[in-house]
Order: structure tokens, then C-alpha cells, then sequence
């Protein structure tokens, strides 16, 4: 499996921290040469369904495909990569920044508040 794919697979299913009344479509278009490889997320009432669906969609991702394995592999930030211009985004730029609540950090990660809960000397 790809980062490209692990990537998408851990959002895949995932219950989002959205709104559970947030509809949305985001499509992600990875080009490589002469292809593109559509990966769509449809979120629905706070979950999240991913497949390589090539409908529209309120917001669109453009990227090279390697640009954007790169990314996957190291965990950077989607956010970050638009500023480098390694990203495109269409339509609802809105709906891009909400998806900082929706992007799966690196498989062992997790909220740091954790390592202090239940201590009550901190």
C-alpha cells in the first residue's frame, strides 16, 4: 500500500469532528504524466466516506501525485503545502481549512493532553 492510500484509508470510515449536520464533498485529484487519480471524500453527518468516485465536489484538491506521496509519507501539513504552492485549491476554501479537524496525523500519534490526564500533581 502506498502513503497516498494509507493516508486516505485512515480517513476511511472515520467520525469526524465536524459538525454532525456538516454535508460536504472534497474530491482530491493526484496527477501523475498523463493520469488522474480521483479520491473523493464524502462527509455525512460527521462521517466520512472515501472512494475514487470523479464527481464534483464543493472543494477540489489539485496535486502531483509524488508531491502529495511525499507529503503523505512525511505527515506534513496539507496547509503548509498550499502555501508552497504544491497544492491547488477550488471552491470552498472554507471547507479546506475545516479539514484540519478531519486529517489523520501520523498513525502513532495522539493528543497530547493524554500524557497528563489523571495526574492531578500537574
Amino acid at each position: 500500500m502506498s502513503e497516498t492510500e494509507a493516508w486516505f484509508d485512515r480517513l476511511s470510515g472515520r467520525h469526524s469532528t465536524l459538525s454532525t449536520s456538516t454535508d460536504a464533498t472534497v474530491r482530491f485529484d493526484l496527477v501523475a504524466d498523463d493520469r488522474t487519480e480521483h479520491w473523493y471524500l464524502d462527509i455525512h453527518q460527521g462521517e466520512v466516506d472515501v472512494s475514487h468516485a470523479a464527481r464534483d465536489a464543493d472543494c477540489i484538491v489539485l496535486a502531483g501525485a509524488n508531491a502529495f506521496e511525499r507529503l503523505a509519507s512525511t505527515h506534513g501539513s496539507i496547509f503548509a503545502a498550499v502555501i508552497r504552492n504544491d497544492l491547488t485549491v477550488l471552491g470552498d476554501i472554507r471547507l479546506f481549512a475545516m479539514l484540519r479537524k478531519l486529517i489523520p496525523g501520523p498513525p502513532e500519534d495522539h493528543d497530547p493532553r493524554e500524557d497528563y490526564r489523571g495526574d492531578s500533581r500537574r
